[in-house]
């Protein structure tokens, strides 16, 4: 009996870490707008090309790179505009 829930288990997490990698290319495939290389520039980057990219050498370290460049656009937070001097204002609020 402990084997079998020990292979389940063990599948459960597999199943998990290969749906928590699917979604997180997911997002990233929708957060990338175009990419650039030298052979000119590329749109509609789809989660088969992010896997393809994964596959390659060093590519891990570049899905990191743009997971890392999603979270920090998307989870900094947004800087609103300020009047300069407080004579610019033409409010009424003071």
């Amino acid at each position: 009996m402990r084997d079998r829930y020990a292979e389940r288990f063990s599948a459960h997490l597999k199943a998990k870490a290969k749906a928590d990698q699917d979604r997180r290319l997911w997002l990233i495939a929708l957060a990338v707008e175009s990419v650039e290389t030298s052979r000119g520039t590329a749109t509609g980057i789809t989660m088969e090309h992010l896997r393809a990219m994964q596959d390659r050498p060093h590519g891990a370290q570049w899905i990191e790179k743009l997971d890392q460049a999603m979270n920090a656009a998307t989870g900094a937070d947004a800087e609103l505009p300020r009047p300069t001097s407080p004579g610019s204002s033409t409010g009424t609020r003071a």
